[in-house]
């Protein structure tokens, strides 16, 4: 169980911290602007379908190597991981800067895929080497600070690429990442990891599948995925047909309150699953979150205007914050130290699904029964995942009378 180990869990929080601020600073400060590289590199037709063809790819090989680098991460050391990935980031970048056809864009991209993972790995490591009775506190800090630099990224990408163009912007994406990757292996440490058993991918995904208080948590964390992105393509939209006047600036807006409330609300949960008058297990706080982003997505569906729709937003990325750093954290709790990368590996990849199929899923919906409609499926969604967790625990009370004990044996 975490903070076994002699080893200063609050400075390697602090460094994460900052170091995944300016790594998803870097990550968003690309991502939005692929459409304006491709029109650079000489993509004239379809540039939102092959826009949205290189992000796939990028989650598709995401979702392949997830599982590969968990268990690297558990064998060779967490930070060789926090290298591994800034380091791998940075190189996608300095080849998308030099792209000049879309082939070598492509390749920049899959690599960019092949070798992510910054944040899963900084996850890995925070929640290793922290005391278990701080782990919620610690997860939910550095989702704030993914949060905050998430919020952030577009703003510096685009104020670069008007100033300097997209690919210097892609070059200070690099320089930034290899700033990252220096802070986070010099900046942290971790325990000896020599007594990790071997286990092959079979056996990595037979310990997550066998165990449902792992499982459930990682199913709960695609549902949000895909229903986040389910609404991807359709929200600029949606947002065009009642925003008369600064249409993108609101579709800036809206995009962004979410991530705002998610990372105000981050170091909340916690709190509320500390507090003394009236502790919250985690469970409860999944299930209480997962219902009330299913009433939140409806109400979205019903927005009648931009002020009610950002309001909405808001609430959103506060349940948004809680099912991220609760299903995180009882992921963490009920998994051994020893294969805790390879668990949060598979749990990267199968969370992957969500990125992958919403976009595709959200375009369908939109298209065949209109743009509200995107929002009506992500609310069944979340009432579904609520509705199959609530029946889960009540069929074992036993096995969650404590959410928080790690237990090794099959749930």
């Amino acid at each position: 169980m975490g903070g076994v180990f002699p080893v200063n869990w609050r400075r390697n929080l602090q460094v994460l911290c900052v170091t995944n601020f300016f790594a998803n600073i870097a990550f968003n400060m690309t991502s939005p602007f692929l459409p304006e590289l491709l029109r650079v590199i000489g993509i004239q037709d379809r540039i939102s379908f092959w826009a949205g063809l290189l992000t796939s790819l990028t989650f598709m090989a995401y979702a392949i190597m997830s599982p590969v680098w968990g268990r690297l991460a558990d064998h060779s050391g967490r930070r060789s991981m926090l290298l591994r990935s800034s380091i791998g980031i940075a190189v996608s970048y300095i080849m998308m800067f030099f792209a000049s056809t879309m082939p070598m864009l492509v390749m920049a991209r899959l690599i960019n895929g092949l070798l992510s993972g910054f944040t899963p790995a900084s996850i890995v490591l925070v929640s290793v080497c922290t005391p278990n009775e701080f782990v919620g506190y610690a997860l939910g800090t550095l989702n704030m600070a993914v949060a905050v630099g998430s919020i952030l990224g577009p703003l510096v990408g685009g104020i670069l690429t008007e100033a300097l163009g997209v690919r210097n912007a892609l070059l200070g994406a690099a320089v930034l990442m290899v700033t990252v990757a220096i802070g986070s292996f010099y900046g942290t440490e971790e325990p000896d990891f020599s007594e990790s058993r071997k286990t092959s991918l079979q056996e990595d995904a037979a310990y997550v599948f066998k165990r449902p208080k792992i499982l459930i948590p990682i199913f709960c964390m695609l549902i949000l995925n895909m229903a986040t992105f389910i609404l991807q393509p359709i929200l600029p939209l949606f947002i065009r047909e009642m925003a008369t006047k600064n249409a993108q600036f609101m579709v800036g807006l809206v995009f962004s309150i979410s991530a705002v409330s998610l990372a105000m609300a981050s170091p909340i949960i916690n709190k509320m699953h500390n507090s003394r008058k009236h502790r919250i297990s985690y469970m409860a706080i999944l299930i209480g979150s997962l219902s009330l982003a299913g009433v939140v997505s409806v109400t979205q569906g019903l927005s009648g205007s931009i002020a009610f729709l950002v309001s909405q937003r808001f609430l959103f990325g506060a349940f948004q914050a809680g099912i991220t750093v609760a299903a995180n954290v009882l992921i963490a709790m009920n998994s051994e130290d020893a294969m805790r990368g390879r668990v949060f590996g598979i749990t990267t990849s199968l969370t992957a699904i969500g990125y992958i199929l919403g976009p595709v899923t959200g375009g369908l919906i939109g298209e065949a029964w209109g743009y509200r409609a995107a929002f009506f499926s992500t609310a069944i969604f979340f009432f579904a995942a609520a509705l199959y967790l609530t029946r889960w625990i009540r069929r074992n009370r036993d096995a969650v009378s404590d959410d928080t004990r790690v237990e090794y044996g099959d749930s």
